[in-house]
C-alpha cells in the first residue's frame, strides 16, 4: 500500500555519536583487557595487574557500546523512517523501536501539548489519544510495553499540559514535533482528516 507520509531524518545525525563511542570503547578496552595503569611503561601489563571488576565493567561498556555503535551505523546506512502513515493507519520509529500498525479507528484523538522538560525548556509533541490505550499497548512488543511502563513509573507524562479532562488516566503517545521535522504540519493535517481534534 502506498504510504501517505513518510518522515526521513537526515541521516547524518547518526554520525554524531559514532567518534564518542569509539573513544570510550577504546578506552575500556585500554584498562579492562591491556593495562589498568593509565601511563604504565609496559604496552601489556599481564592480566594480573587488571582486577575482575575491571574486566567485567570494561566487558559491559564495550558490549553496549558496540551494539550503540552498529545501531547508529545501521540507521546512518539505510536512514528508516520514524514515522509512515497509509490508509489503513501508521507506524513509528522514533527511539529506534518500530511500532506495530495502529490503525486510524483505534485513535481517539490528537492534541498539540507542551511537555516541558525538567530543565524547563518546551517541548512541543503531538499527543496522540486511543480509544482503548491497553488495547493499543497490547498489540505492541515487549520493549514498548516495558519503555511504557518505565516511563509512567518515573513520571515522565506528569507534566503533559492541556490534558482532555475526560482522559486523565490515559496516557498518550507522544510524537515530538522537532523528530517529524518539516512535515509536522502535514502529518498533524493527516492526523486532524483521519481522527478528531481533542
Amino acid at each position: 500500500m502506498m504510504n501517505l507520509i513518510e518522515v526521513k531524518p537526515n541521516r547524518f545525525y547518526y554520525l554524531i555519536p559514532l567518534p564518542f563511542l569509539l573513544l570510550l570503547g577504546l578506552v575500556f578496552f585500554r584498562f579492562g583487557f591491556i593495562s589498568a595503569e593509565p601511563f604504565h611503561a609496559d604496552t601489556f601489563a599481564g592480566p594480573e595487574e587488571i582486577s575482575t571488576g575491571m574486566v567485567i565493567l570494561s566487558s559491559l561498556v564495550l558490549a553496549v557500546s558496540l551494539f550503540l555503535f552498529l545501531h547508529w551505523t545501521y540507521r546512518f546506512i539505510f536512514n528508516p523512517a520514524v514515522f509512515t502513515a497509509n490508509e489503513q493507519g501508521f507506524t513509528t520509529n522514533l527511539a529506534g523501536i518500530k511500532t506495530e500498525l495502529i490503525h486510524w479507528h483505534d485513535v481517539a484523538g490528537i492534541k498539540e501539548i507542551n511537555n516541558s522538560g525538567s530543565d524547563g525548556q518546551d517541548q512541543y509533541s503531538l499527543a496522540v489519544y486511543f480509544k482503548s490505550p491497553n488495547a493499543y499497548l497490547m498489540k505492541q512488543g515487549f520493549l514498548i510495553r516495558l519503555i511504557q511502563d518505565l516511563a509512567l513509573k518515573a513520571g515522565y507524562y506528569r507534566n503533559l499540559s492541556n490534558k482532555p479532562a475526560s482522559r486523565e488516566s490515559d496516557v498518550p503517545m507522544l510524537l515530538p514535533v522537532k523528530s517529524l521535522g518539516k512535515k509536522y504540519v502535514e502529518v498533524k493535517r493527516l492526523f486532524e482528516e483521519k481522527t478528531s481534534i481533542i
